[in-house]
């Protein structure tokens, strides 16, 4: 292979791999501030959720880590399909909106200093929220991306 080939594809090499790490960088938490309108509830030792925005939601997914622990992302829950989600109204990992169906469904471990992602894409656009919780996740009230625990976040 000639110099001007080597070249050519090292070339394409690095835009290759820029473009699809660029693609990466907004997945989680970690590359902005994500705190759409939403709030997360533990309720009998499962996640449930909620969005303050109303459409079509096409996929949807919880991710939770507890870097103090040593522990890195795992998911949570990840639902695809077609469905119409209300703003307001709690939906939880084992009690989806018809028309979402799970392809991941795992047990949190929902211990004090977690942190949590949800990404709900709707026909209105995507929800992304980072949470934390220092105390585990209420399960009176709902904790909101902003660490506040409230009666209802999208008020």
């Amino acid at each position: 292979m000639d110099i001007a080939c080597r070249r050519a594809l090292a070339m394409v090499a690095v835009v290759v791999g820029s473009s699809l790490l660029a693609g990466c960088v907004g997945l989680f938490p970690e590359s902005g501030r994500f705190e759409d309108p939403s709030g997360l509830q533990q309720v009998n030792g499962r996640i449930s959720f909620l969005v303050c925005l109303t459409g079509r939601v096409t996929l949807a997914g919880l991710d939770e880590r507890n870097s103090d622990k040593g522990r890195d992302w795992v998911t949570v829950f990840t639902a695809e399909g077609d469905a119409l989600i209300t703003s307001g109204v709690p939906y939880s990992q084992d009690s989806l909106p018809e028309g979402l169906f799970a392809s991941t469904n795992t047990t949190a471990v929902l211990d004090p200093g977690a942190d949590y992602y949800l990404f709900v894409q709707t026909s209105e656009g995507t929800i992304r929220a980072a949470f934390t919780a220092p105390d585990g996740l209420p399960t009176n009230g709902w904790l909101a991306p902003d660490g506040t625990v409230t009666a209802d976040p999208c008020e």
